[in-house]
């Protein structure tokens, strides 16, 4: 009778240091940025996925913004080119991609894709 009084209350401390372990384990830089880098090439190609599922014709680009998209619309008929940046997370844009959200501001588009795998 003894011992199971105190079987409870160690288990319980033994469970909590595991899921301490597991959930609020510190991790380094290299680490932390390797799993963001993973995250973003997710999300851009979910995106990638996406549209052209939907029929739109996507063509990555060099400079500026990830992705131009041409979108064509069934009723008129008519094709619409937009600069998509795809971003994971609180990522922030850089001054190109903000030089070019200036340059084009109806045609810009940044896109906040969370991965569910990650």
């Amino acid at each position: 009778m003894k011992n199971s009084k105190l079987v409870v209350p160690v288990l319980l401390a033994i469970m909590s240091a595991c899921l301490s372990f597991l959930f609020n384990e510190k991790k380094s830089k290299p680490e932390i940025l390797k799993r963001n880098k993973a995250k973003g090439k997710a999300a851009e190609k979910w995106f990638v996925f996406w549209e052209k599922f939907w029929g739109n014709k996507v063509t990555r680009s060099p400079n500026g913004e990830d992705y131009v998209v041409e979108r064509w619309h069934f009723g008129t008929d008519k094709v619409d080119t937009v600069h998509v940046e795809v971003k994971s997370g609180k990522a922030k844009l850089s001054k190109n991609q903000l030089a070019k959200q200036k340059k084009y501001p109806k045609n810009y588009e940044v896109r906040r894709i969370n991965p569910i795998l990650y």
